[in-house]
């Protein structure tokens, strides 16, 4: 993978209020897909799941964290989050007004310093 590009992380509502082709034309203002080495994600559905497509479609390596409800219980779905984060170069959230995971993962972000984009949907 070229070290200049971005992993990107794409974290957000189970619910979205738009199509995937909605949701695509906003998330093609914030990036460009030649300059993205990965898509990291949850692997839940929703923008997750149009994570995925997106890497699908435009050819870019997906990395998925499902959280591991065996080893940290209740906590598992902020570990993967903390995870996803750490993987990536910078972050896009599309939370939701009860999106506390992806809310989580915003301020994950910005604890560890990353770049985030919050488009409210």
């Amino acid at each position: 993978m070229d070290s200049l590009k971005t992993k990107l992380a794409i974290v957000g509502t189970r619910k979205p209020s738009l199509s995937y082709k909605e949701w695509e034309k906003i998330l093609l203002q914030e990036v460009s897909p030649s300059d993205l080495s990965l898509i990291v994600s949850g692997g839940a559905t929703g923008i997750d799941t149009y994570a995925k497509l997106f890497a699908g479609r435009h050819h870019i390596p997906l990395m998925e964290f499902l959280p591991d409800n065996a080893k940290y219980g209740i906590k598992a779905p902020l570990r993967r989050n903390t995870l996803i984060v750490k993987e990536a170069s910078k972050v896009v959230a599309f939370p939701s007004a009860d999106s506390r995971g992806t809310f989580h993962s915003i301020s994950e972000a910005r604890r560890q310093k990353k770049p985030v984009v919050v488009i409210n949907i």
